[in-house]
């Protein structure tokens, strides 16, 4: 569904500060089922939305447009990023330095999507990739690093699993994430944002 340009600046910036209001990133599939419910309601984010087209409408385009992309969004990624909220995004030089310390520079143009990922220098010698995602998704991060492997990337990867300061990672799911990179000889780290 096309929508006007200022429609959909307006949505999606509604969308996004209720979605950073709310913790999205920590939200169940039922959760935010129901969120979606309630922003169909929203005279911000629904309704304007249904003016031209009917509920299950406005509901797809949000889930495929705006909140599809919400993640990489918050990092920076993709047409989404403008509509967040001031201070909402985070950039991989913060998950850098709040993971790994001051000494690791992001080389400059380096940065992938699916999964995120940037190649880090640290003095003039050492290289690695450094990945990142939520959580939940950090199953995505192991599989790129394995194909990485198999097809002779020679270079280290680095997992970072991004938690939110309001739901942290739970320690049982960090040491699972310790176990799994261990076994497929990664390194994983966990920040909170």
């Amino acid at each position: 569904m096309r929508i006007n340009p200022d429609l959909q600046a307006r949505v999606a910036r509604a969308a996004y500060a209720a979605a950073e209001a709310c913790d999205w990133a920590s939200l169940s599939d039922r959760e935010r089922s129901d969120m979606y419910a309630k922003w169909l309601e929203d005279p911000e984010i629904g309704l304007p939305l249904r003016e031209f087209t009917e509920p299950e409408k406005a509901r797809v385009w949000l889930k495929d447009g705006p909140m599809k992309e919400y993640a990489r969004a918050r990092f920076g990624v993709g047409q989404w990023a403008q509509y967040l909220p001031d201070g909402a995004r985070q950039g991989a030089d913060t998950l850098v330095h709040k993971s790994l310390g001051p000494n690791w520079k992001v080389e400059p143009g380096s940065r992938q999507i699916k999964p995120l990922r940037v190649k880090l220098l640290a003095g003039d010698f050492e290289e690695v990739i450094f990945t990142w995602s939520i959580a939940k998704d950090f199953k995505h991060l192991v599989w790129a690093a394995l194909k990485a492997q198999a097809t002779d990337d020679r270079l280290d990867w680095i997992l970072c699993a991004v938690g939110t300061e309001t739901a942290p990672i739970p320690d049982d799911e960090k040491a699972f994430h310790h176990r799994v990179a261990e076994r497929c000889g990664l390194r994983v780290v966990h920040v909170e944002v």
